[in-house]
């Protein structure tokens, strides 16, 4: 393992200390245990991606000659195996037991299960125990992977906490979940097709969306508070 693996592996679970310590005296103990379990639950939720991922190379559908393939691979296997993931745990596991019905609070427990799944994945990825390093640019792919995690957890815990709230409720539920894997699949799609100018303006699109959705999130909360 080179010093780049090492710094790549650091990215997540570093980002993840800096929320506990920032939330350690700004919420109460019972939503700080549930924000550990967010990571911890994260982190074994990446077995069922896993699996999906085992199954798809048995099928030999890891084999991406074609375009077919590539897309097949990239929004299914991928995009679907990680964020269907990462769904369960927030809805079924998470919010279901989070006080704080508001968006800023799922982004929030969204986020730090996304780290606990983004540090497992790389783990996984860097020390090679499931070889896809075939597919991507190694680099590239490592330092990027925490980040778009973090990003396709607030699109994803933005709807889904909405959906504890507003009915009809599944139709938050599966947007948030649908949001998340189309934009996790786009990116897969473009490394996979290496092809970095259409990687560049899904990003700056990814990137608006997430500060409109924060900043509605976090005027929601404050006017939770000022009520």
């Amino acid at each position: 393992m080179n010093y780049n693996s090492i710094i790549a592996l650091l990215i997540a679970p570093v980002f993840a200390l800096f929320m506990f310590l920032y939330f350690k005296s700004r919420i109460e103990k019972k939503s700080y245990n549930l924000l550990f379990k967010s990571f911890l639950f994260g982190f074994i939720s990446i077995i069922l991606a896993v699996i999906v991922q085992i199954i798809t190379s048995q099928l030999g559908y890891d084999d991406l000659r074609n375009l077919k393939r590539i897309t097949f691979y990239s929004f299914i296997v991928i995009g679907g195996g990680a964020e269907l993931s990462k769904f369960i745990v927030l809805r079924y596991f998470i919010l279901t037991k989070n006080q704080s019905k508001n968006p800023f609070a799922g982004i929030t427990y969204s986020v730090m299960t996304a780290l606990g799944f983004a540090t497992a994945g790389l783990i996984l990825f860097i020390l090679n125990i499931i070889d896809t390093s075939y597919l991507y640019p190694i680099n590239f792919y490592s330092f990027t992977f925490a980040i778009t995690h973090i990003i396709f957890a607030v699109l994803m815990g933005f709807f889904v906490s909405i959906s504890m709230v507003r009915k009809p409720n599944f139709i938050y539920a599966l947007s948030g979940l649908f949001t998340a894997f189309f934009f996790h699949g786009f990116f897969v799609f473009c490394i996979l097709t290496r092809d970095y100018k259409l990687l560049s303006v899904f990003s700056f699109g990814a990137l608006l969306i997430v500060f409109i959705l924060l900043y509605k999130a976090i005027m929601s909360a404050e006017e939770r508070t000022e009520e």
